[in-house]
């Protein structure tokens, strides 16, 4: 049977805690450099230019670019990505990204080495979807424009994404009116808040389901869904097929 999936033209994944940094000399990349620097701090050039990475930072720079890595000795967490993305899935952004890791980038990135040291057929599509996960968060930070207070809306509804959210709780928190906060959202995103919040459960739930550790009916609580019917009626609405047959394919 053949893998429903296309592999990258490259993955490569360095995840290590360590006393001291080695070095790299100039070369130029022909991939894309991904890194996420947990503790610690890691010294770099980028064609040409210094650039530092310290805990809760991170770095994306494109094939082609000339880099050197210095070494540090000090003790350091970190996670390096080597990576040609599939066409479809390229985006073109690089740069650094200031105090961008949480705890759920530390979760995924956990999860990337646990598929990486498995015996799994599929381990390098799985990891790389994880992965794209983690890219795609970065680029966000590059497109974000949003106000403040949809900023705070967002945020409201990560925080509760497994809760039943209502609009009269955000605006609450807001101290505005549900009103105003529904128009302004829907003017700021083209979205809905409910269409919103409705892509961002799925979107969780696909990455719930990606990493194997939880039945779908747990996915279905965790994602904020009353039960798994709601669940996997949604799911096949958006996505096309159910959540079982998505968990079949990977």
């Amino acid at each position: 049977m053949n893998s429903p999936y296309h592999k990258p033209q490259l993955f490569t994944f360095i995840h290590t805690r360590t006393d001291s940094i080695f070095y790299i000399p100039l070369s130029e990349i022909p991939y894309y450099d991904v890194t996420f620097c947990m503790e610690g701090r890691m010294e770099y050039e980028f064609n040409g230019k210094e650039i530092i990475l310290e805990s809760g930072d991170a770095f994306i720079f494109p094939p082609g670019s000339k880099r050197i890595r210095r070494k540090t000795n000090v003790s350091s967490y970190y996670t390096c990505f080597n990576v040609m993305p599939r066409e479809e899935d390229i985006i073109d952004i690089s740069g650094v990204f200031r105090k961008c890791i949480n705890h759920d980038t530390v979760y995924m990135i956990e999860t990337i080495d646990k598929f990486m040291k498995s015996a799994s057929p599929l381990r390098l599509e799985k990891s790389y979807d994880l992965f794209m996960f983690l890219f795609h968060q970065l680029a966000e930070k590059v497109y974000d424009t949003d106000s403040e207070y949809v900023k705070a809306i967002k945020q409201y509804i990560e925080e509760h994404i497994k809760d039943v959210i209502t609009i009269a709780d955000i605006a609450k928190g807001l101290h505005i009116t549900p009103n105003y906060l529904c128009n302004l959202f829907k003017k700021e995103t083209g979205d809905t808040v409910f269409g919103y919040i409705l892509s961002r459960r799925i979107e969780l739930a696909k990455m719930l389901i990606v990493t194997g550790y939880y039945s779908l009916s747990n996915v279905a609580e965790l994602c904020g869904f009353r039960d798994y019917n709601h669940f996997s009626h949604t799911f096949k609405k958006r996505e096309g097929i159910t959540p079982s047959c998505y968990k079949k394919q990977i």
